[in-house]
């Protein structure tokens, strides 16, 4: 999905009541209907264009003002985007004018190693969580090249080139990918104004991760996995990562760029 609006100045309840730390910018956002997408949507007032890469874009959820608490009077518009497809992404692009703030938040999470992953597991995954954002950043950089100014902020993973973490094979290796594609965003457009970071969570409490969860013969051990492997005692919050979001887009860190920002209560370390 992708988000944007036209000069909005209150933003995340925390900012709320004239202590935004935007200066009214035009925002766009990709992110998924069950991932961290909805913590975020809180930290942004937002144009959203949701894409899931499955075919299943959860309209019920994200595509009504019901979902996303869209208002029309704030300049706020919901559409559908497949961020798996090129012409989709160029025809979007070619209706905008203004980018100030490129967020590309899609990502699948595929379970296994790499004997787990079949050709198609791999594809998917890479089409879906780097070529998507490849299509995005593609399309939407020469409008922050022409107003010299923009970020682009990636969603990546610390189960990436950070950590290695088990049965999660093609996810890493995608993260990594990410990691190293917003690196080289930021070096080769720094002077021109732009800057790329990547925001690396840890496990993040999300009905994506619940499903995982559910999904898997013992549901209650998967839980008790998950649980144990968190150094902090708890599970991220989707609106402590938005937080963190909502500073890279800001013009607070203004001086921030190329960096994998870890946010994930100490599991890394």
């Amino acid at each position: 999905m992708l988000f944007g609006h036209k000069r909005p100045h209150a933003l995340h309840p925390r900012y709320r009541r004239g202590t935004s730390p935007f200066n009214g910018p035009a925002r766009r956002q990709g992110g998924g209907p069950h991932g961290r997408g909805p913590g975020h949507r809180q930290g942004l007032r937002h144009r959203i264009c949701e894409r899931r890469g499955q075919g299943d874009c959860h309209r019920h959820q994200w595509g009504s003002p019901e979902g996303v608490g869209a208002n029309p009077s704030a300049g706020i518009e919901v559409g559908v985007l497949n961020v798996t497809s090129k012409d989709q992404i160029e025809a979007l692009a070619a209706k905008i004018d203004k980018v100030d703030v490129l967020f590309n938040c899609a990502g699948f999470v595929h379970h296994g190693t790499i004997l787990d992953c079949e050709d198609k597991d791999w594809d998917f995954t890479m089409n879906l969580n780097v070529k998507g954002m490849y299509y995005m950043i593609r399309a939407f950089l020469p409008k922050m090249l022409a107003q010299k100014s923009g970020s682009i902020i990636n969603m990546a993973s610390v189960a990436s080139s950070i950590k290695g973490v088990a049965n999660r094979c093609v996810y890493s290796t995608s993260k990594a990918a990410i990691i190293g594609l917003t690196k080289s965003v930021a070096a080769d457009f720094l002077t021109e104004g732009i800057r790329c970071n990547a925001v690396c969570p840890g496990t993040v409490d999300t009905p994506s991760l619940q499903e995982r969860i559910n999904a898997q013969p013992d549901p209650e051990k998967a839980r008790q996995d998950f649980m144990a492997r968190q150094k902090s005692g708890r599970l991220a919050k989707p609106e402590e990562v938005a937080h963190l979001c909502v500073y890279l887009a800001s013009d607070e860190s203004a001086y921030v760029t190329g960096n994998e920002m870890v946010i994930d209560g100490g599991w890394s370390l």
